[in-house]
């Protein structure tokens, strides 16, 4: 929260060039590089959508009425993908591609930081 509410003003400056700004920008990745342990995904190719993986963003009006209705595009998920909070982390950014990550400094974490959560370096 530090970067997307406390910097309110700075994040919205981006809006007229950028739909989607926020923190921690996750590309479209592959479930077997998150759960290298789990059998089930090894040769898996069912992908993470791309988000902001904080999920803290400012966005507008315009890019939101270009998206689909979210009870829509719940449907999409599948208890293979983790269910629903899943696919709606990638609702947002379901549409188009000018997103702007402004805070990337947790964006680099090895998966096992989010496995173990004692692992992530956490700025100060």
């Amino acid at each position: 929260m530090g970067g997307v509410v406390e910097n309110w003003k700075e994040y919205i400056s981006y809006l007229d060039e950028y739909d989607v700004v926020g923190d921690c920008w996750k590309d479209v990745s592959y479930y077997r590089d998150w759960h290298r342990n789990k059998r089930k995904y090894k040769d898996s190719d069912l992908t993470y959508p791309q988000h902001f993986a904080t999920q803290m963003w400012w966005t507008k009006s315009s890019h939101l009425s270009k998206l689909e209705n979210p009870f829509e595009h719940q449907k999409y998920s599948v208890p293979e993908h983790g269910g629903e909070r899943v696919i709606m982390e990638g609702w947002l950014t379901s549409q188009g591609e000018n997103f702007k990550e402004l805070r990337n400094d947790l964006s680099k974490e090895p998966a096992e930081a989010y496995i173990n959560q004692h692992l992530k370096n956490i700025p100060k």
